[in-house]
């Protein structure tokens, strides 16, 4: 089984009515390095889905982070470059 795969049963598993509650311990913005850990992909992969707008994020000078809340619901709705 892929991470996000294990991902996403476990943030499915959940109720959505605040869905940034699923990841309390995390920052608000999580880095390449952070969702590499939650996930397993590798950074080049996150940076791609950033950069290419499959994953909603931002650039604060010269790192890149995503509001855990966009990873969520990337992973809700299946996201990724074949998903």
């Amino acid at each position: 089984m892929y991470a996000l795969d294990a991902l996403s049963e476990h943030v499915g598993s959940h109720s959505w009515e605040r869905p940034g509650s699923l990841f309390q311990d995390l920052p608000d913005l999580l880095t390449v390095q952070d969702m590499k850990v939650l996930t397993g992909l590798s950074e080049q992969t996150i940076r791609t889905e950033i950069n290419n707008g499959g994953l909603p994020g931002c650039r604060i000078g010269r790192r890149l982070y995503v509001p855990k809340v966009n990873l969520i619901n990337y992973v809700i709705t299946g996201g990724g470059i074949n998903g």
